[in-house]
């Protein structure tokens, strides 16, 4: 062989080994691309998986939150001295809710409350800004029975009120008055009640079963009187006078139902309430209109049977079973 066929031989040989050095670095290249990537991309789903999770996580913490909020505004209802850490911890769900209450009554009234819902790795705090309702208990100034049956009785001091009929001449009804001038000045009423207490009743024959009561709006003033059932002698409103001495007038009694309410004969030894907020509203309005209500079955024309229910009195012997106004409201 020539020295010149050597040369070649030697030449292709190193040329065949330098291209497989290039194929073999541009393969570990490729792979090493390829486990960059892949371990790019892992940590990219983790990331994304991790982040997910914590989304999640502050979702479930804003409703946890949340929760504690409502809680805290039911807790609130009716009371404007709840201050402080109210709830620590409290579980809810997979987490817990803290919540804290600030007063600041002045100028504005608010009630500050703010919750923090914790779960898993999130925390989240939302707060929110409430004029609390307060509530307020109008004194009895004055209440009564007058019944057709008696027409010239007066029952200003007795033990109850009584309210119904049980046959055409058995008509009883209830006068009540209430002074609004302890509420507070510029107010917001919310709602107002009149609660009556029902510890006993009677009936002549069975009837119905039911008293389907409405309030009526007195329109001039009336005496309560001092007498306990019996006839009338110088003051005391009964069935025929407002004063013992003047008859009622066309005018005395506003006929314009304010509100209603169904009694049922078993309904005994518990309070019934009836809804007289648009009065009340009326009587803050308009002080100098306040001559109070006057309570009666709304079928007692005729020979309606019901029964008569009777009510603690405003001389009742257990206070707290007395007639009771209950104003809710709330500063301007």
């Amino acid at each position: 062989m020539s020295r010149k066929s050597s040369r070649k031989g030697i030449s292709k040989n190193i040329i065949s080994h330098s291209d497989g050095g290039f194929a073999l670095i541009t393969v570990l290249l490729l792979v090493s691309l390829l486990a960059v990537i892949g371990v790019t991309l892992n940590r990219s789903s983790g990331m994304q998986a991790m982040v997910s999770h914590n989304l999640n996580y502050g979702e479930e913490a804003y409703y946890i939150a949340n929760a504690g909020l409502q809680h805290a505004v039911f807790l609130l209802n009716g009371t404007l001295t709840l201050t402080g850490t109210i709830f620590t911890d409290v579980p809810f769900g997979d987490g817990s809710y803290t919540v804290s209450i600030t007063s600041d009554f002045t100028p504005m009234g608010q009630v500050l409350i703010s919750s923090t819902g914790k779960t898993g790795t999130a925390e989240r705090t939302i707060e929110k800004r409430l004029f609390p309702t307060a509530i307020a208990y109008p004194p009895l100034i004055q209440d009564t029975t007058i019944t057709k049956e008696d027409k010239n009785f007066n029952f200003g001091v007795s033990t109850y009120i009584k309210l119904g009929i049980t046959s055409t001449d058995r008509q009883k009804r209830a006068l009540l008055a209430f002074d609004l001038t302890s509420l507070p000045a510029g107010i917001v009423i919310r709602s107002a009640f009149l609660e009556l207490y029902m510890y006993d009743h009677e009936r002549t024959v069975i009837g119905n079963n039911v008293i389907r009561s409405v309030i009526y709006k007195m329109n001039n003033a009336w005496d309560e009187g001092v007498q306990d059932g019996a006839a009338c002698i110088t003051e005391g409103a009964t069935w025929q006078t407002k004063d013992c001495t003047n008859n009622w007038g066309g005018t005395d009694i506003d006929t314009t139902i304010q509100t209603n309410a169904v009694i049922d004969y078993d309904d005994i030894n518990t309070w019934h309430s009836w809804n007289i907020t648009n009065l009340v509203q009326y009587w803050y309005d308009n002080p100098s209109s306040n001559y109070g209500i006057v309570i009666q079955d709304e079928m007692e024309i005729g020979n309606q049977e019901t029964f008569i229910s009777h009510y603690a009195s405003g001389e009742y012997s257990d206070v707290n079973l007395r007639p009771r106004m209950i104003v809710y409201y709330r500063l301007p």
